[in-house]
């Protein structure tokens, strides 16, 4: 699966969040994201996010996930500020 997500739709809102199935813990993080006005319905409010989910005792390989990707993208803004980006 493929998720895209465009500067658009981004905000500042993350979160952490907590969910039980089957017995077994859950811990998320949770980016909420702007939904165009056009897909709304009416009371339904503005609730789009993306959710990565991983078992509770799982949540060092999240981390690192998630450090790798910091990783990479401070490199490539590094590279921006120089005026090496490459696409």
């Amino acid at each position: 699966m493929r998720v895209n997500i465009y500067n658009e739709e981004l905000t500042d809102e993350v979160h952490v969040v907590h969910a039980e199935a089957n017995g077994q813990k859950f811990v998320g993080i949770r980016f909420i994201l702007k939904t165009h006005e056009d897909m709304l319905q009416p009371n339904h409010g503005n609730d789009s996010a993306i959710t990565v989910w991983v078992k509770v005792d799982k949540i060092d390989k999240l981390q690192g996930i998630i450090d790798e990707a910091y990783t990479l993208l401070d490199n490539e803004a590094y590279l921006a500020k120089r005026g090496n980006f490459v696409i």
